[in-house]
């Protein structure tokens, strides 16, 4: 009989099969051994009371059999519940590792924009010192010819008139700073 139908039986089926397993154990009974485990002599001195009483050990035993069931029952769910928490550990140490991985990508990326960008401060630098040799370039040019505009128109005039043309149609453009 399986032990969990003891658990389906009312008191009178238990009775019932306590007093079968009785008669199927008055040769253990009789061994003074085994008469010792359950604190009974011989099945003919067996009284009812100690009939309730070996009824009860039955009952108790069985009730810890089933306590028993539940406890191992429960460690195994527990174990399952170890069991995810370990996968999600290790799926979450898995993530930290990629991302840790990713955050120094990024970092050397960071690195080689950090050296693009003073690598092109170092050439607008050198562009700007390029632009202000130009500007004075610039400057003295438009200076020289601010000087020798007007000798260069005057000189311009007086051919114009030895050619026979009069008036000044092509005078010298006057260059003003565009700063």
């Amino acid at each position: 009989m399986d032990k969990n139908s003891w658990f389906n039986l009312d008191e009178d089926d238990i009775n019932t099969r306590v007093d079968e397993m009785l008669v199927s154990w008055k040769g253990l009974l009789r061994d003074p051994g085994h008469s010792r485990y359950f604190g009974y002599g011989s099945m003919e001195k067996l009284t009812e009371s100690k009939r309730r009483m070996f009824r009860q050990k039955v009952i108790t035993l069985l009730n810890e059999d089933q306590l028993l069931k539940r406890s191992v029952e429960n460690k195994r769910k527990d174990q399952e519940h170890f069991d995810q928490m370990d996968q999600l550990l290790k799926r979450l140490t898995e993530y930290e590792r990629k991302e840790q991985e990713h955050f120094d990508q990024m970092e050397v990326r960071f690195d080689q924009l950090e050296k693009l960008i003073l690598d092109l401060i170092v050439n607008v630098n050198k562009q700007s010192a390029s632009c202000t040799k130009m500007d004075g370039h610039i400057n003295f040019v438009e200076g020289a010819y601010e000087t020798l505009r007007s000798p260069l128109d005057y000189v311009t005039s007086r051919v114009n008139r030895l050619r026979g043309v009069e008036g000044d149609e092509l005078p010298l453009p006057r260059i003003e700073n565009r700063e």
